[in-house]
């Protein structure tokens, strides 16, 4: 069987160079093969965090949006991965008001983002593009009701993301660091796990790699607040 890009691109980028953290941003659901994920779960070089766009959790929808996947297919990929990935944080990106989505469409992507646990809802309202197949159908639905459904995605993202921000205090996360306010000695970075963190240092330097407490967090502003150990 024919190995898809990133099953030869992962071992080649880990066997080549020395890059301390190596993130793929985003996968397509069928591009995350059994072999895929082996080859990921090989080296802790390799971030531990995924995006992982679902578009709709309906099958009705996927298969619309001619998704060549079903959701219990994705879901399956997701089980694989998080079994062979310890602590792995899941984002996702998903369409709402797609023509034809129904309430009953809706309320299944609710469910499945809420039974799948993701990290992070990457949101995003359908609207018309000219020329495309989705553009000429029929049943679409209005400014109002895609602004409520978008609402209610929005406050489980929080939910999701509280969830997340919850499990992770008192864990110890490798952060590296991307901002340094000279004033108050605030620091800013990302873990590896994909996780904006801030902390207080007199020390460190940009692009350095420190491992971080989490001990609190901040909702509003989506962060947590770590200490250096």
């Amino acid at each position: 069987m024919e190995k898809n890009g990133l099953e030869v691109l992962i071992p080649m980028l880990l066997e080549q160079t020395s890059i301390p953290r190596i993130r793929l941003s985003s996968i397509e659901p069928t591009d995350v093969t059994d072999k895929l994920i082996e080859e990921l779960s090989k080296s802790t070089r390799i971030c531990n965090h995924f995006h992982i766009p679902v578009q709709s959790c309906s099958n009705k929808i996927l298969e619309l949006m001619k998704r060549k996947y079903t959701i219990e297919e994705y879901i399956d990929r997701i089980n694989t991965i998080r079994k062979y990935i310890k602590n792995v944080t899941i984002t996702t990106d998903i369409m709402i008001g797609f023509p034809n989505e129904t309430e009953e469409d809706f309320e299944q992507s609710i469910y499945y983002c809420k039974k799948i646990g993701f990290d992070k809802l990457h949101i995003f309202p359908y609207s018309d593009r000219y020329g495309t197949v989705a553009s000429k159908m029929q049943n679409k639905l209005s400014s109002e009701v895609i602004r409520e459904r978008k609402k209610r995605l929005i406050e489980l993202d929080k939910e999701l993301h509280k969830k997340s921000f919850d499990k992770a205090l008192g864990t110890i996360k490798e952060v590296i660091v991307e901002e340094i306010n000279n004033r108050d000695d605030i620091c800013k970075g990302t873990s590896k796990d994909y996780f904006k963190v801030e902390f207080y240092s007199t020390k460190a330097m940009k692009n350095d790699i420190l491992n971080l407490k989490i001990i609190d967090y901040d909702l509003e502003k989506f962060v947590l607040k770590g200490q250096i150990i």
